[in-house]
């Protein structure tokens, strides 16, 4: 099974890239500066509004932000 997991260092970049602060881009997005600024930190994964948010802003160009890693957490142990 696959796991999304946003692409920080890529949204930071394109947040530069059209010079957007944290504050600027937590109300495209549609939550508080301190919520984002976790999210780009790595402090705390995004929740279901932060991926909504994400999705509302950059429709179908949310995927360039999103990486899609092996979830090897329910793996099985070979006995």
């Amino acid at each position: 099974m696959k796991s999304a997991i946003l692409d920080t260092e890529k949204l930071v970049n394109y947040m530069r890239r059209k010079g957007l602060n944290t504050t600027a881009m937590a109300a495209k997005v549609g939550v508080s500066p301190s919520c984002l600024s976790r999210v780009l930190n790595n402090k705390r994964p995004p929740s279901g509004v932060v991926w909504s948010g994400l999705l509302g802003f950059f429709g179908k160009k949310v995927f360039d932000f999103i990486i899609f890693v092996d979830d090897v957490s329910n793996d099985k142990k070979a006995g």
